[in-house]
C-alpha cells in the first residue's frame, strides 16, 4: 500500500480490511485475540467476535487464500475458552456455486461446533 500511496491519491476504500468499533465504557473488557489483513477475534467475556473479509473469486489464487483465512481462525479459537461465537463480515460467497457452498459449510461446521 505505501507504494500506491506515494504515486497517487487513494480515494473510496481501494484495500480490503477490517475492523471492529468497541465502545470505550466496555474497552477494558474486550481482549485481542488477533489482528490479521483479512480477520480480527476479540473476546468480549465468554464471546469471541470474528470479523473476516474473505477474498473475491476474481482474485488470482482466491481459493488457497480463502482455505488458508479458514485454517488460521479454525487453529486460533481452538485454543481459546469460550461459550458463544458471533462471527460477520465479508464471506464474498455466492451459495450458486458448488464449491463455494462446501467452502460455506465448513465455516457453518466450525462455528457451530467449536461452539459447543
Amino acid at each position: 500500500m505505501n507504494d500506491v500511496v506515494s504515486q497517487t491519491m487513494l480515494c473510496g476504500r481501494p484495500f480490503g480490511g477490517v475492523a471492529i468499533f468497541v465502545k470505550q465504557h466496555i474497552a477494558a473488557n474486550v481482549m485481542v485475540i488477533k489482528l490479521t489483513s483479512r480477520y480480527i477475534i476479540l473476546k468480549v467475556g465468554t464471546t469471541l467476535l470474528i470479523n473476516v473479509y474473505f477474498p473475491c473469486t476474481s482474485s488470482c489464487d482466491w481459493e488457497d487464500e480463502y482455505m488458508d483465512t479458514l485454517a488460521g481462525i479454525s487453529n486460533i479459537i481452538s485454543d481459546v475458552q469460550y461459550s458463544y461465537i458471533i462471527w460477520g463480515g465479508d464471506f464474498n460467497v455466492d451459495l450458486n456455486r458448488s464449491i463455494l457452498c462446501g467452502t460455506l459449510s465448513v465455516v457453518l461446521w466450525m462455528t457451530y461446533h467449536y461452539a459447543m
